[in-house]
């Protein structure tokens, strides 16, 4: 179970959020970041690795997220994102965890030889001795990293043109800006225009500052 951030989503590799392994090649088990896909790969009974399977639509850049991979060694693997069940692998066949290594260690945001980063924040990492079922997933979703709540996202502001060809002499044109992520407070973003454009003369006055009212996200 991982609560992270990405810091981007250009991270390959994968990039390692958890390991439990001993270098680049061998491992028990395996959650990771593939630019936007978590990737997972785990060790059966036979000590025979699967290949890695990748799950798509899992990370956005600076957007925290609530991850959890559940491996059952009779229906297979489920990942949960956000508390929902994401995407479900089927087993071929029943498995244990018969071949793995006891002698590998357990990595964060990393591997055991320092050769594969993952670049972001982690809020908590959790590992079971039990398959988590549906219900506990989304309670632990629910209750958040620090049992206060699922962690806001980021803020992100965007500036465009409501015309979508850009603004072109003699047209009508506004600026719409807009904000993602946590809504809930007040906040205020400084801007400026630069180039050739004259304030006053080519745009009327425009302020220097865009202020958004708690819960709203367009201006």
């Amino acid at each position: 179970e991982v609560w992270c951030r990405p810091e981007t989503i250009r991270q390959t590799g994968p990039s390692r959020l958890v390991e439990i392994g001993n270098n680049t090649s061998f491992r028990n088990v395996l959650l990771g970041q593939q630019n936007g896909q978590a990737a997972i790969r785990v060790l059966d009974h036979m000590g025979t690795e699967t290949t890695t399977v990748y799950s798509d639509g899992v990370f956005t850049e600076d957007t925290v997220v609530h991850v959890v991979l559940s491996v059952d060694s009779d229906s297979g693997m489920g990942l949960y994102v956000d508390g929902d069940l994401h995407e479900l692998f089927v087993a071929d066949e029943p498995g244990t965890f018969a071949g793995w290594d006891p002698e590998y260690v357990l990595s964060v945001a990393n591997n055991a030889a320092g050769g594969r980063a993952w670049l972001g924040d982690l809020y908590l990492v959790a590992l079971y001795d039990r398959v988590l079922v549906p219900e506990e997933v989304r309670q632990n979703y629910e209750a958040g990293p620090r049992g206060e709540g699922p962690v806001p996202s980021a803020q992100q502001v965007h500036f465009d043109i409501e015309n979508s060809r850009g603004c072109r002499e003699g047209e009508d044109c506004n600026l719409v800006v807009t904000r993602s992520g946590d809504v809930t407070e007040e906040l205020a973003v400084p801007y400026r225009i630069l180039g050739s454009a004259v304030e006053g003369e080519d745009f009327d006055p425009i302020p220097r500052e865009v202020v958004f009212p708690p819960e709203e996200s367009t201006q």
